[in-house]
This record gives structure tokens, sequence and C-alpha cells, in this order.
């Protein structure tokens, strides 16, 4: 579970103390979560071995992603920009692990055999026309799409998410092997850009719930 676009040192230790698995520091520039290295290398210290430490970023070149990942000591790098088939072929040959964003809205969105493979893939929805940025439009795809995966590489679903419909969200995606998690951002947000830690809590709440009421027998 990925609290993503965390800013200030409530938001991180809301996540943390909330029980996420996962928080994330936005690196690209056009997004209102922008957090400048130093600043989230500050914050990463807070969490550093009690949770995994995510870097998103977007159109950004590997020189630029391996020297925030190094000087914030991100665990994960995060690819979620408009980048083209060839350019995402290198970013997943640099950082083989990563976390790679893939837009969807129906099932012939979902990835096939000509696109790389990450480490494991954020199933996004595809942003409103005239967006520049890729996530964080809290709007959410049809989940539906998603029966349609055939790959082995895990996905988290995200886009759209909130307090009121993670648990709905995971009870739709439990039955397919490859779901991994949820990750939220612009859902746990008071305004934009700003989060609320008791919306983060809230989430974390709802999710676990879900998750646990799906495995009690």
């Amino acid at each position: 579970m990925k609290i993503c676009g965390l800013t200030t040192q409530d938001a991180v230790e809301a996540a943390i103390d909330a029980g996420a698995t996962m928080i994330g520091f936005v690196f690209a520039r056009v997004s209102p979560r922008y957090v400048a290295p130093e600043k989230a290398a500050a914050l990463a210290e807070l969490a550093r071995g009690k949770v995994q430490i995510v870097g998103l970023f977007a159109d950004q070149g590997a020189e630029e992603i391996h020297a925030i990942r190094d000087s914030v000591g991100l665990d994960i790098v995060q690819i979620h920009g408009r980048e083209n088939r060839a350019e995402r072929f290198e970013l997943v040959r640099a950082f083989p692990d990563c976390m790679l964003a893939k837009g969807i809205w129906q099932e012939s969105d979902l990835p096939g055999e000509g696109d790389p493979v990450p480490g494991s893939w954020i199933f996004d929805a595809l942003p409103p026309d005239g967006y520049k940025r890729q996530g964080g439009h809290g709007t959410p795809f049809d989940w539906s799409a998603l029966k349609a995966y055939r790959g082995e590489t895990p996905f988290i679903l995200a886009g759209g998410l909130t307090p009121a419909n993670v648990a709905d969200a995971i009870r739709a995606c439990d039955m397919f092997p490859a779901f991994s998690g949820v990750d939220v951002s612009s859902g746990v947000e008071r305004s934009r850009g700003v989060k609320d830690p008791k919306r983060i809590a809230a989430f974390v709440e709802a999710a676990l719930a879900a998750r646990a009421a799906l495995r009690t027998p």
C-alpha cells in the first residue's frame, strides 16, 4: 500500500503510523506535489527502515534519476511520464526493479508483448484530455478491464482511489493473481497537493480491513 506525493513531515509520519508499506516523493516539477530532492532526503530519513521509499519521475533521463535516487536514498524508482516506447525500454534497462505506470481506460490499454517488463506495473487512469501530467487527477477507471491482464508482472492499482472506494477496489481486484496493492495521492488530500493525515489514516484503515475480510474464512 503506497501513499504518494508526500511533501511534509506530518504526512510522512501519518503514512507510517497508519501502516502503509510504501511512501512516494514526486520529483516531476510539473506536479503540484513536487518536492525538492534536498527536502525529500530529510523526509526520507524519517521513514528509512520503516517503509519503502519511492521516487516518482516523469519525462526525466536516467542520469537525472540516478542522481536523485542516490542523493535521497530511494528504494524504488517509479516512471510515470509520457516517455515513448524506446525511452521506457531504456529506463527499464537502467532501473530493472522500477515501477512503471501504464494509463488504463479499457482492456486494449493493458501492457502486451511489445512493452518492457518492469519490476511492477502501476495501472493508473488515463489523464483527462488537456492534462500534461499523468497521475493525480482523482479519476478511477473501470477496474473490470483488468480481467484481461495475462502478464505475470505484479501490478499496483492507482487512479481515483479514496478512503470511500478503496475497499471496493480491493474487492474488485483481489481475484487477479498479479494484484499486489493500491496507490493513492490526490484521494487523501485536503486541497490540491496538501495531504490530510486523517484521510491517510482512513484510507489505510479501509484498505487493511478489506484485505483482512477477504482472507477471513
